[in-house]
């Protein structure tokens, strides 16, 4: 009795098969399959796909990965063809259950965006986000918003990390960019809000509070060879201010304004 059976080509109301080894005993073979919804190359074992094997689906659909009783089951590759309602020209690579995506594994979009986590709950979780200009979040998601600690990261422009609710700034959070300013402080919906320190971009320092992104309330500026303390509303210095020189000397000022600078002048 033969037990392998080198190449044979079976055809039934119009399927097609094309083995190209068997072995009986087991009920195991590599073959190719046409099917009404596209064409299979692979293993397979007592009539069903199972194994490792690659399918091209009639709607452009690329799938390459294990199988199981007939269905896409365990790690793969699924490449959505461009007339894919789901994701069209992006791709999954991780773990599938009974022809569903599960687990890790990361998933691509045609926009460039990639996301890499929990795919089948995407929440409480540690994820990656990739978006198409190399931003990049990494941290903790529920229902598809960033929920938690997380840092978010654009090469070379900015780097932020810090408490996120609902996809925003909530709590505290630390903000840098690639000239030197930060922000370290209390943030809410985004918004500098709370207590926080802030550094421009020329070097001056202020400490203090902060209302809706503007300093509003007692503050510090630092400046290199003094610091300067007062009342501030809505980004606005108001009142008089104690100056401290860095030999210890005091002075009070008030700001003068010119457009958007502004300079403390001694009473």
């Amino acid at each position: 009795m033969l037990t392998h059976l080198a190449l044979a080509v079976l055809i039934t109301v119009g399927v097609v098969f094309l083995y190209l080894s068997m072995d009986r005993q087991s009920g195991t073979y590599t073959g190719r399959k046409v099917y009404a919804d596209g064409v299979y190359m692979g293993d397979f074992k007592d009539g069903k796909k199972d194994g490792f094997g690659r399918a091209e689906f009639s709607n452009g659909d690329i799938y390459v990965g294990q199988w199981k009783n007939d269905s896409i089951e365990g790690s793969g590759n699924y490449t959505f063809g461009s007339n894919s309602l789901l994701n069209p020209g992006g791709y999954f690579v991780g773990e599938f259950m009974r022809g569903r995506r599960q687990c890790r594994g990361t998933y691509a979009f045609v926009t460039g965006h990639i996301y890499t986590g929990d795919i089948k709950t995407m929440d409480d979780e540690q994820h990656v986000y990739i978006g198409p200009n190399g931003e990049q979040y990494m941290g903790v998601w529920l229902d598809s918003d960033q929920e938690g600690y997380g840092s978010y990261n654009i090469t070379d422009q900015l780097y932020i990390e810090g408490e996120w609710s609902d996809s925003k700034l909530n709590g505290y959070a630390e903000f840098e960019a690639p000239d030197g300013s930060y922000y370290k402080g209390q943030w809410i919906n985004g918004t500098k809000h709370g207590r926080g320190e802030a550094r421009f971009h020329n070097g001056h320092i202020y400490n203090g509070t902060w209302v809706n992104g503007y300093k509003h309330g007692h503050g510090v500026y630092i400046f290199p060879d003094n610091r300067v303390e007062g009342q501030y509303e809505l980004d606005i210095a108001v009142g008089i201010h104690n100056r401290t020189w860095n030999n210890g000397t005091q002075d009070q000022t008030r700001a003068h304004y010119n457009g958007d600078k502004f300079l403390f002048v001694s009473l």
